[in-house]
């Protein structure tokens, strides 16, 4: 793999990462009492984000498969993405559609944690690829 690949996944990743940053903001200004897990997702995507940026900065990255683990994250922000796009609402619409898409998300608790699970393991596998180029490359 090329680094120029790393490099331009860690990009596709960092958009998807803020993609999900300003809506997770948006639900979370919608919502009167949304729970603080909504503001913590919200702060561990941002500081993903950060990582992801000192991917972009490295300067060799190949032979350690940080493409795959790159994608890896993507998809989990993707996917995230479309849950929570599923809990979005206009401030025009009824009450009674706002309590079912605040019912909607509480549903939707479980598969967020264990997408963000997922992310967490997959950050400290980048970490350690990261560490290990470092060291060797």
């Amino acid at each position: 793999m090329e680094v120029l690949g790393a490099t331009a996944a860690a990009d596709q990743l960092l958009k998807e990462a803020f993609k999900l940053v300003q809506l997770i903001r948006t639900i979370r200004d919608k919502y009167q009492g949304a729970p603080k897990e909504i503001e913590a997702w919200r702060q561990e995507i941002e500081d993903f984000s950060e990582l992801i940026k000192q991917i972009e900065a490295l300067p060799t990255l190949d032979g350690y498969d940080i493409h795959a683990t790159i994608e890896s994250c993507r998809t989990i922000c993707h996917d995230l993405i479309g849950i929570f796009s599923g809990l979005d609402f206009a401030a025009s619409d009824p009450r009674l559609h706002k309590t079912w898409m605040a019912i909607k998300g509480i549903d939707q608790e479980p598969a967020v944690r264990k997408h963000f699970e997922e992310l967490q393991r997959l950050k400290g596998t980048l970490l350690i690829k990261i560490n290990v180029s470092q060291l060797y490359g």
